[in-house]
Order: structure tokens, then C-alpha cells, then sequence
């Protein structure tokens, strides 16, 4: 019983990992630029940039974006605006970047030094504004969690995490069919002493 039990546990524990593992994806690049208006959008941002790749909460570390004018014309007096959440702190670099002019499928890289003072998701805005092009609007997503949970986003693991996972679910099923013949043989045969009452 107390192996049964144990292994109950471990399954338990497994299947919380699986859980962790298929709900956490570090630096997901998922939220869609966004314009005002119906219009597409004139200026995008084609790329985040975060380095290390996985930082840690309270850890400094680069937040870049690869900016693109997407549209035929020159945009003028274009001005970036990153947006951070109160748990992300700036550390170096102007919240607003004066880029003057940016050409047609002409790219720009911008970063900014950020140190993360808790865990969790959050949502970076980047806002545009131009002088003959109007205004626009970016949304990223980035996640901070400590570093050791990068093992848990390795494909290999996840896939040994799954093969194990399996393992211990066989053989908890199998051991606990095991103890259920065991009770019903118990139950089912007479002891010696009742034999012997029966017998006389």
C-alpha cells in the first residue's frame, strides 16, 4: 500500500509538471500589431528582442525592437513610446525615441535596458506617432520566470516528461489491480483456524 500511495504522489507531482510545462512558453511573440483605424498598418514592429533570452525576476536585461516603416512614403518626425507595466522598471533609455525620418521598408533597432521586479506575463506597448502617417500601436508579450524553469521548455524533456509520466500511471494501475485480487483472495479463503472450527 505505502508503494501504491508513493506512487500516487509521483503521478500527482508529474502531472503538475505537465501542467507547468504545456502552460509556460518564455517570450511568446503572439499579440498582433494594431493601428487606429481599418487601415494597415504604416509602421510595425517585425521583431522582439530579450537578452539573456530568459531572464529572471529582478535581473537586468535588453528589451529591443526591430521597427520597419511597412508602408510606400517616407514617415516624418516619427517618435516611438515603449509602455511598461509597473512591475517592469526602465533603467536606461527615454521612454520616447525621436527617430525624425524613416524610409520606405526602412528598419530600426531600438532597445532599452529593463529590470523585472517580480514573475509573471506582461504586455509591452510600443505607440507611433508621425507627422504625415498618424499614429499606431504595438502589443508584444513577455514572461518572466526563473531560470530553472528552462529546463521544463526543452522539447526533450517535455517528451521524457510524458514517457515517465506514462510509466508511473501503468504501474500504479498495475499494482493497485494486484492489491484488489489480494483483498478478494483474502476474503474469499478461510483461514487455518476457521478450517479447523469447520472440520470438528
Amino acid at each position: 500500500m505505502k508503494l501504491i500511495h508513493l506512487n500516487t504522489i509521483t503521478l500527482l507531482f508529474l502531472l503538475i509538471g505537465a501542467n507547468f510545462v504545456f502552460c509556460h512558453e518564455t517570450n511568446r511573440e503572439n499579440l498582433s500589431n494594431t493601428m487606429v483605424g481599418e487601415e494597415p498598418a504604416k509602421i510595425i514592429v517585425i521583431a522582439m528582442h530579450v537578452d539573456p533570452e530568459h531572464p529572471e525576476p529582478g535581473e537586468e536585461f535588453m528589451l529591443g525592437f526591430t521597427i520597419k516603416n511597412n508602408s510606400t512614403v517616407m514617415a516624418e518626425e516619427l517618435n516611438v513610446t515603449i509602455i511598461l507595466p509597473a512591475q517592469l522598471e526602465l533603467l536606461s533609455g527615454n521612454k520616447k525615441v525621436h527617430l525624425v525620418n524613416l524610409g520606405p521598408n526602412q528598419e530600426r533597432f531600438l532597445s532599452w535596458r529593463i529590470r523585472a521586479n517580480t514573475s509573471g506575463d506582461f504586455i509591452i506597448e510600443l505607440e507611433f506617432e508621425t507627422s504625415n502617417l498618424g499614429t499606431g500601436q504595438s502589443r508584444w508579450l513577455l514572461e518572466i520566470f526563473p531560470r530553472f524553469t528552462d529546463i521544463f521548455l526543452n522539447p526533450w524533456f517535455q517528451l521524457l516528461a510524458i514517457i515517465v509520466l506514462l510509466a508511473v500511471a501503468a504501474l500504479v494501475l498495475v499494482l493497485f489491480r494486484k492489491h484488489v485480487k489480494v483483498e478478494k483472495s483474502i476474503h474469499k479463503e478461510p483461514s487455518n483456524s476457521s478450517r479447523l472450527l469447520l472440520l470438528k
